[in-house]
């Protein structure tokens, strides 16, 4: 499966020398110019997302973070979408600090401080990669293990067992906790 590193760094000339510095090793990465945007993508493209690189600038707006922090929190239960998060030297703002809080409860956050040395964030967004794929592995174990637990049962088990229901299976689909 191929993956895209998706990168939100509004101000300056971050994402496009991440991009830059990215397509060089060879990772295929866009930037995002908003946090709408970036949600756009995630939501049109979601398998095929592998990471977010985001600034502390792009997290300004309450309103746009909102809609992030939203979309991070529904991902599926399998998942945990790997963010590559760029700070400015020294300590993060109290801001910042709560809004990272609330990315990692269901984001993989790893913080670099800049000036990041390229090898530094191709090697933490190849290492966010693996993890991702690791992700996936997961998911199609776990909805094959399902499957196959569930088609040796007689019809109506589920439903009439008093414990499970086969509500989270449709269309070879597997939603844990539904």
């Amino acid at each position: 499966m191929s993956q895209i590193i998706l990168i939100l760094a509004p101000v300056g000339s971050d994402a496009d020398v991440a991009v830059s510095v990215l397509r060089s090793a060879g990772v295929v990465s866009q930037s995002c110019q908003s946090v709408s945007e970036l949600c756009q993508r995630l939501r049109a493209e979601g398998n095929s997302v592998g990471a977010l690189v985001l600034t502390e600038e792009s997290l300004a707006s309450p309103v746009e973070y909102s809609s992030l922090a939203k979309w991070i929190e529904h991902q599926e239960p399998w998942a945990e979408l790997p963010i590559i998060f760029l700070t400015h030297p020294g300590q993060p703002t109290k801001v910042t600090t709560q809004r990272l809080r609330v990315l990692s409860l269901r984001g993989a956050v790893t913080m670099l401080e800049r000036p990041i040395r390229p090898a530094a964030l191709v090697g933490a967004l190849r290492v966010a990669l693996q993890s991702r794929r690791r992700q996936y592995q997961l998911r199609d174990l776990l909805e094959s293990q399902f499957l196959d637990r569930t088609d040796l049962r007689p019809p109506g088990y589920l439903a009439n067992c008093g414990g499970y229901s086969d509500h989270g299976v449709q269309r070879g689909r597997f939603e844990a906790g539904r």
